[in-house]
């Protein structure tokens, strides 16, 4: 009688386990440390992309494969549409992989947000990164926030 290899199931086992283990290692939520250190190290990138923003008032988040405009509330948009071209879409991009950033979104208060980290799925979705703004941002049970240095905090949810 033949019987089923045991091996099949713990090599499977296995690369389950290694696959999961480098996963959860490149998914690992950043420090507050860490964020503040890649802010020093990044701060000239994030003023760029910044001022950028400054000058392209209709550009309301940019990723790595989308863009919304001002108020769009994430409806996709046309660089056209908001008055830039593709090329200017693609330094956005540029900086933001440059500086470590997922996306940058530009919130309703006028504060600027760098999305560093994000783990989860729809709904239930952590988020860490930096937001640049002048007023100071309120910690309530959804999110919390740690001034770095002048108008720079580190956000959590």
């Amino acid at each position: 009688m033949n019987r089923p290899s045991k091996r099949l199931p713990l090599a499977g086992l296995a690369a389950v386990v290694l696959i999961s283990a480098v996963g959860a290692r490149a998914c690992k939520r950043p420090s507050d440390q860490e964020i503040a250190k890649q802010l020093d190290s990044a701060s000239q990138v994030y003023g760029e992309v910044v001022g950028m923003l400054g000058q392209d008032p209709k550009v309301g988040t940019v990723g790595d494969t989308f863009l919304f405009e001002t108020n769009g509330r994430y409806f996709a948009a046309d660089a056209r549409k908001l008055g830039i071209t593709d090329a200017r879409v693609s330094e956005y991009r540029r900086l933001l992989m440059l500086g470590g950033a997922r996306r940058v979104d530009r919130l309703d208060s006028g504060a600027i947000q760098f999305l560093l980290w994000v783990r989860g799925f729809a709904g239930h979705t952590h988020h860490k990164g930096l937001i640049l703004s002048e007023q100071i941002p309120i910690t309530d049970r959804s999110r919390r926030f740690t001034r770095v240095r002048g108008d720079w905090y580190i956000f959590e949810d």
